[in-house]
């Protein structure tokens, strides 16, 4: 009888041990089925936001490329000498060096740090004393003067590498003296403008510094240069 009851306590003993191993292999299950949709989960989110880091940078790199494929700069080009007519004109010309239009908003030009309202004030500011010149008809009537031609440079349009002459002057056996003093003003003006792009990024220029960006471009017609 002894060793029957034995071998009863031993069976469920063995028994015991077996429901426990089956109990911890299926906690393990769990557990270990927890872990991986916790893994899933996680790995998903990290791909997610990996992949949104790529798409803003992917949009900002295209931003960018847009903005270097529109980009117009404003340029001045002080000149004695047209190289292509191989004649001593003087222009003084606002060049778009850049690679796209530039919406050309304002334009203040300055002699001696006095504003110029147009060839004919720079003139009379500059060129003129001396010459039976009462009025800006009778100045471009002068032989004494010569053959001048100006433009307006503000509100415009301006291509890339398109230009526009604020004035240019031309030579003849009349005017010596006035091209002469017109050629020492030329070096004397100072240009301010302020211009957009075709995505509106508006910038000031001075035409020395760097283009500073601002947010729009502000004007003053009574201030504009009219040509």
């Amino acid at each position: 009888m002894c060793g029957g009851q034995n071998s009863t306590v031993e069976e469920n003993h063995a028994q015991s041990l077996g429901q426990q191993s089956v109990l911890r292999v299926i906690v393990m299950m769990r557990i270990s089925s927890q872990t991986v949709n916790r893994v899933v989960a996680i790995s998903a989110i990290l791909i997610s936001a990996a992949s949104f880091y790529v798409a803003v940078l992917q949009t900002k790199a295209s931003q960018q490329q847009v903005k270097a494929e529109t980009w117009p700069y404003l340029q001045i080009d002080n000149s004695n000498y047209d190289s292509e007519a191989g004649e001593s004109i003087i222009s003084y010309t606002l060049v778009n060096a850049g690679v796209g239009p530039a919406r050309v908003v304002s334009m203040q030009l300055f002699y001696r740090e006095h504003p110029v309202g147009g060839f004919f004030q720079l003139a009379q500011y500059c060129c003129v004393e001396g010459m039976e010149v009462s009025d800006q008809a009778a100045l471009f009537r002068s032989e004494a003067i010569g053959t001048v031609i100006t433009a307006n440079p503000a509100p415009i349009i301006l291509p890339s590498e398109a230009e526009v002459d604020l004035f240019r002057l031309y030579p003849n056996t009349e005017n010596q003296e006035f091209w002469g003093r017109i050629n020492r003003a030329r070096n004397e003006l100072r240009a301010v403008a302020c211009y957009c792009s075709v995505l509106d990024e508006c910038w000031n220029t001075n035409f020395i510094d760097d283009p500073e960006p601002v947010k729009n471009c502000s004007t003053d017609p009574d201030a504009q240069y009219r040509g």
